[in-house]
């Protein structure tokens, strides 16, 4: 725990708080259907509730302020405001205004939540690219004494991205947020700052920063950071600035002000020449249409005048050290009190860990147990918080999307740090060059239906219904810029080598190379709506392993028996077919063929095979034919799966229709839970928390969790339930009428 400290400064201003009671409070909450925006600020005993303002102003400011004037064009405090741009930012010229309308695509350490909101709504592609171990554990004895500054741009991949195809010319700017707000308001290093610039520039892509904390980030850099300890803030921002093309900034923040915004950039910098010399001409037209004339830009001159001084008060190291240390304090103060926070901590807000908070809980998306928290603080001691719900932080990037179930699914499943690790490498080279893309409402551009909702990845959890063991599988189909099945091919064809390139004593392509002309026929000739998929397992205590998701009708639906029988002839598992042959149920029709990419002679290959209009019976029968020695245990285990996964329906089945791997549509929770009944209870647990984990809503809103459920019979272990879970990141799909 920090020493106290002197303070910095002396409250002369008085404001006395309405009496009020958690019963009237809580009365209050309904009346506002429990919003915590709209409950009103003056029943409350403490409001930290912001967008990362309002600061409380100097007694300078106030007086500044009585020198503001309210002339229509340039009043005073415009050259005022010019100046201490001028004197703060190294040099530059102040433009106010939304330059949304101007850029269409942003790459960045992380965006505010107001910031993505709007982007995205302007019609922006984000691209974030947060440096990794944000929430990874800090000793709480090095706070104060050290910080890793995890809100660093990952320059590794921002480079690897900017150098894949095309991804560079898309990229209008380079926007550094410091500090980053979106990853807890931590800050960003000197040396992160340059070697971001530099690769800006390599690029001729224009690096702008979010300033709106630029002199917190500041006394981060003179604290922490090894050769800047010597020297004074002021002198720390010019260097800052000097790599910057330009910057935005509200000056609500770091201005000290009440309200106000700028946008600053470099006449003769990459910002004009990549958008032409007119471009701060076409700017204040803008703003000159939105806001009123630029000497103002919406603002009194009142509050031009407290900006003007508030960018040198903020500077000042007293309220620098004075700022920066109530908020360590406090962290470090909760932290003693067992309460788990995200460390260190940031400049100007203490992050709360809820995972943590709530860590065993076992929380479910409908229970929003963060906004409970927040309520049940409001109610009982009038302190208004802030969370950023569910969404605020979400650029809803495919990555993101995946990210997030795997993190989920692998805490449900109670596999170890090392498979997470598996998983997150896996899930960085499966989405190179498109996971950081955002993600929009709907599906766009190539649209493959071999997934339920027409998204580009799934999961499947194997529940072992014996002893409950698990098996987590992600599924996904590497996207390619144009919406074309021969662009996914190659965009298959270069994921399949950077997995073996990645992991070449855990892959071989030997059996893929055999039989890759069957699945990949000249353009012209190819068919389906989709060319490859691959999955990825990864279990405590094991090597991972790779899978390829071929499509048997890639040759048009009528060559699909005869791809199969080639396919397996090459492989030299000629019985294989032979034993296909023998299941002749209704409908049947060769969809997939799966093939493990281990090295070894076992690696498996798996048919599945469409039965539209088959029967429960006929299921069983097929089985008995395809494994006779445990005939007798799958008969009755085959029909309670079907008949418990149809609502007690025996066939025949129609639409999408059963597989031969007995993988079987199902739309509904409790169907798996009856099927599941007989099971040891840390199966049924481990299906309801594993969905849990998923699902983003509450599953009575419609269909679309589940993708598919599967049953395997084997001689070793018994049965195994397989069930395929879909992301929803496309919404839920309606109820069946």
């Amino acid at each position: 725990m920090s020493s106290l400290l002197a303070p910095s400064h002396n409250a002369l201003i008085v404001r006395p708080h309405i009496t009020i009671t958690p019963e009237e409070r809580e009365e209050v909450l309904r009346s506002v259907e429990y919003n915590v925006f709209a409950f009103s600020e003056a029943l409350l005993t403490c409001d930290d509730l912001s967008d990362s303002g309002t600061s409380a102003m100097t007694y300078v400011q106030w007086a500044a302020m009585l020198r503001g004037d309210e002339s229509y064009g340039r009043n005073s405090g415009y050259y005022c405001l010019l100046e201490a741009f001028r004197d703060v930012f190294e040099r530059g010229e102040d433009r106010r205004c939304v330059f949304k309308d101007v850029i269409v695509a942003l790459i960045s350490n992380g965006f505010f939540d107001t910031t993505s909101a709007n982007a995205a709504a302007a019609g922006f592609q984000l691209h974030t690219f947060t440096q990794p171990g944000l929430t990874d554990p800090f000793p709480a004895e090095q706070v104060g004494v050290a910080n890793p500054f995890k809100g660093n741009l990952d320059v590794e991949k921002v480079s690897a991205f900017l150098g894949a195809d095309g991804n560079a010319g898309r990229v209008a700017m380079l926007l550094l947020t410091i500090t980053n707000n979106w990853a807890g308001a931590q800050p960003v290093s000197m040396s992160n700052i340059k070697a971001a610039a530099d690769l800006a520039k390599d690029h001729k892509i224009p690096m702008f920063f979010d300033a709106c904390r630029f002199a917190e980030n500041a006394k981060f850099i003179q604290d922490f950071e090894a050769g800047h300890q010597d020297r004074s803030i002021p002198e720390i921002i010019q260097e800052m600035f000097a790599y910057a093309d330009g910057f935005t900034i509200s000056l609500k923040k770091d201005g000290l002000a009440n309200m106000g915004g700028a946008l600053c950039f470099r006449d003769q910098g990459i910002f004009p020449t990549k958008f032409g010399a007119d471009i701060g001409i076409r700017l204040k037209e803008r703003q000159i249409m939105c806001y009123g004339n630029d000497s103002y830009g919406g603002m009194s001159g009142c509050d031009v005048m407290a900006a003007a001084v508030g960018l040198y008060e903020v500077t000042k190291e007293t309220y620098l050290a004075d700022r920066i240390g109530q908020v360590r304090r406090f962290a470090e103060g909760s932290v003693a009190e067992g309460i788990p926070v995200l460390l260190p901590p940031g400049g100007h807000a203490m992050y709360l860990d809820m995972n943590g908070f709530f860590a065993d809980c076992w929380r479910s998306y409908g229970e929003f147990a963060s906004v409970g928290f927040t309520l049940e603080l409001l109610k009982d001691y009038g302190h208004r918080l802030w969370h950023p719900g569910i969404s605020a932080t979400d650029l809803r990037t495919f990555k993101g999307e995946a990210w997030q179930d795997i993190e989920k699914l692998c805490g449900a499943l109670d596999l170890d740090d090392q498979a997470l690790e598996m998983f997150q490498h896996a899930l960085d080279v499966s989405m190179q060059g498109w996971g950081h893309l955002t993600a929009s409402e709907q599906p766009t551009g190539w649209k493959s239906d071999a997934s339920l909702n027409l998204c580009p990845f799934e999961y499947s959890v194997a529940i072992d219904k014996a002893i409950g063991k698990t098996q987590l599988r992600f599924l996904i189909e590497n996207q390619a810029e144009e919406a074309t099945l021969e662009a996914h091919q190659r965009s298959a064809f270069h994921l399949t080598d950077e997995i073996q390139r990645m992991y070449p004593d855990a892959v071989s392509l030997d059996r893929f190379s055999r039989v890759k002309d069957l699945f990949f026929p000249p353009v012209p000739e190819a068919q389906g709506t989709f060319a490859e998929w691959h999955s990825f397992v990864a279990e405590d205590g094991s090597r991972p392993a790779w899978k390829k998701y071929l499509n048997a009708n890639a040759q048009g639906e009528s060559r699909a028996s005869a791809v199969v029988h080639e396919t397996l002839n090459r492989l030299r598992m000629p019985q294989a077919w032979t034993l296909l042959e023998k299941i002749s149920l209704p409908g049947n029709k060769p969809v997939y063929l799966s093939l493990d990419l281990c090295p070894v002679s076992r690696a498996g290959v798996k048919i599945y095979v469409q039965h539209c209009g088959a029967t429960a019976m006929d299921l069983s029968r097929a089985a008995s034919i395809g494994a006779p020695d445990i005939a007798d245990a799958s008969d009755s285990e085959i029909l309670h799966f079907c008949t418990a996964l149809s609502g007690g329906f025996e066939g025949p089945y129609k639409g999408k229709g059963p597989m031969n791997c007995f993988s079987f549509t199902a739309d509904g929770e409790r169907r798996i839970e009856t099927y599941l009944g007989s099971a040891v209870e840390k199966a049924l647990k481990t299906y309801q928390r594993a969905v849990d984990a998923v699902a983003r809503r509450p599953l009575q809103d419609g269909r679309g969790i589940h993708a598919w459920v599967g049953l395997r019979m084997t001689r070793s272990r018994g049965s195994v339930v397989t069930f395929y879970l879909a992301s929803e990141m496309f919404g839920v799909l309606p109820k069946r009428s």
